[in-house]
């Protein structure tokens, strides 16, 4: 049976449990990194078919059976445990990924427009219903994901979206955004894709690449604090560089050999 060597949590902070990570070291197949995640439920386990060391390597991700094809939390998780990984780059949904640093925290650097594809905003239709809660705004992306915004003062962490009407709706994951001042934050978030294997990712790296660059055009701003509002929780750090969004975050490694 295929072994884990690492439990790695990304993006975790005070009060923040973040996202869990089962790194397997030798390389693997995707039936068995699939068949691995399938006994972790709601873990994402993180693999590859080829050494770590080899250039320009494609991360496989699993969680609950199903593959991520961009999965920022384990990108993070990666950065923190790759042997010099400053400067590695890694090929993920087609496009290169650096893993870096931002000072101390690992982090990784991407594009966002590549990743969310073209946006446009939409009327709220059936999303307010979706939701749970009334929108002051909602922006669909080409590349799969939904951007809805509360109107001020609406509760995200008490937020219960009907996600059956959700997977029927749309094949679109949702971003559920709004500014605040909690937790040192900028803006939270919660993120669901029950499309894809998860109904509520706990603390979303690829999910906060769009919401920082959503807010960078609202406000103009480079540099983001955002908290995950999920049951974890989850703390992000992002600045971003034009196309590109660099996403960093604390790490909790623990050996599992």
């Amino acid at each position: 049976m295929l072994k884990p060597q690492s439990l790695i949590y990304s993006f975790v902070g005070r009060h923040c449990l973040g996202n869990a990570h089962l790194l397997f070291d030798a390389p693997v197949t995707e039936a068995a990194l699939s068949a691995a995640s399938l006994r972790a439920p709601d873990t994402f386990c993180i693999g590859s078919s080829d050494p770590w060391t080899h250039d320009d390597v494609t991360p496989l991700v699993y969680i609950n059976g199903a593959r991520v094809e961009f999965c920022g939390s384990a990108l993070v998780a990666l950065s923190a445990i790759l042997e010099g990984a400053k400067y590695k780059t890694l090929k993920v949904r087609g496009q290169a990924v650096e893993l870096c640093r931002a000072g101390n925290r690992p982090a990784f650097e991407a594009d966002a427009i590549a990743l969310g594809g073209r946006c446009r905003r939409i009327k709220p239709g059936l999303w307010p219903s979706i939701v749970g809660a009334e929108l002051e705004a909602c922006w669909q992306y080409a590349g799969g994901y939904v951007i809805a915004v509360l109107k001020p003062g609406t509760s995200l962490i008490t937020l219960s979206p009907k996600l059956n009407d959700l997977t029927r709706h749309s094949r679109s994951a949702l971003i559920v955004t709004a500014l605040t001042r909690q937790r040192n934050a900028d803006y939270q978030l919660r993120y669901f894709a029950p499309q894809f294997g998860v109904d509520e990712d706990q603390a979303t790296g690829s999910a906060n690449m769009i919401a920082m660059r959503f807010w960078h055009r609202q406000l103009r701003r480079r540099h983001w604090v955002a908290y995950q509002a999920s049951p974890a929780g989850g703390l992000i750090y992002g600045t971003v560089k034009g196309r590109h969004v660099r996403v960093a975050g604390d790490v909790l490694i623990q050996s599992l050999t």
